[in-house]
């Protein structure tokens, strides 16, 4: 087995972890609905990162031909995967069984941790991609990353229910075109 194999198993398992995660919150959101006011801006972001972690998870595959050579250049690939499994354990409700649950209020009371994630995460992925000479900065997954950024930290300068659910709508919009140019 050669290094990269090494590398991208265990980002692998971070992927996995994040994403199973994500899909245990979603379980318990729907599992405790009686119970649950359910806020559909915080299930779309749920799976927004499930797709974000899908399409980190393939990019790790892109790097195949480059030589890690440095404990750096491996924190460089790791922080933004362990973002995300930070974030997923943000977006996944403490739902108790039997007890309510108000959603939006957990989004709101949460979502800045959650853009700050998101963003360093995003900032990361594109600083890495740059070093290793993948993409450069008007790459246009580079771009999208960058938009979704902004996007994020602008929107948790607010809580106005109709400016979020409207940049949800827009990063399931970038989130499609990151799956259309990462799978050319």
């Amino acid at each position: 087995m050669s290094h990269f194999e090494y590398i991208v198993g265990f980002l692998s398992i971070l992927m996995g972890l994040a994403i199973a995660e994500l899909l245990s919150g979603i379980g318990r959101i729907f599992r405790e609905r009686r119970t649950t006011t359910i806020y559909w801006v915080h299930v779309t972001w749920m799976l927004l990162l499930i797709g974000i972690c899908i399409i980190s998870w393939w990019n790790i595959w892109t790097l195949h031909d480059k030589e890690i050579q440095s404990i750096s250049e491996f924190v460089m690939i790791l922080a933004p995967r362990l973002l995300y499994v930070v974030l997923a354990f943000v977006l996944s409700p403490p739902i108790s069984h039997g007890q309510h649950f108000n959603l939006r209020d957990y989004y709101y009371n949460q979502f800045r941790l959650a853009a700050i994630l998101l963003a360093a995460a995003f900032m990361l992925t594109t600083f890495y991609r740059n070093v290793f000479g993948n993409e450069g900065l008007y790459h246009p997954q580079s771009l999208v990353r960058f938009i979704g950024a902004v996007l994020v930290i602008a929107l948790s300068c607010t809580n106005n229910s109709r400016i979020h659910e409207i940049a949800a709508v827009l990063l399931c919009v970038l989130l499609a075109i990151g799956f259309t140019v990462t799978l050319r």
